[in-house]
């Protein structure tokens, strides 16, 4: 909180091993239809997951994370463009 009670955003960033896989072709029409473009998709473990709505991959690139899907041990996050850098 700022000096006149505003909420101030910190960024905590943490690095976690990620896989990335291809996007099903239905994924990029399920997303187009709430005009998102699918980009990424990464599958990483789901303790290392805190409902972040933004990852980045390792050349620093941002995406916003859209939809996620847990199957076991893992969730699945996909991802569109960033719309804003946080």
């Amino acid at each position: 909180i700022d000096a006149i009670g505003n909420q101030i955003h910190s960024e905590q960033k943490s690095h976690v091993l990620a896989v990335e896989k291809s996007i099903q072709s239905n994924e990029f029409f399920k997303a187009a239809t709430n005009d998102l473009k699918a980009l990424k998709m990464f599958e990483i473990y789901v303790a290392d997951y805190n409902r972040q709505r933004q990852v980045e991959d390792e050349e620093g690139n941002r995406f916003d994370v859209y939809r996620t899907y847990i199957k076991d041990d893992k969730i699945e996050l996909y991802c569109s463009e960033a719309k804003n850098e946080r």
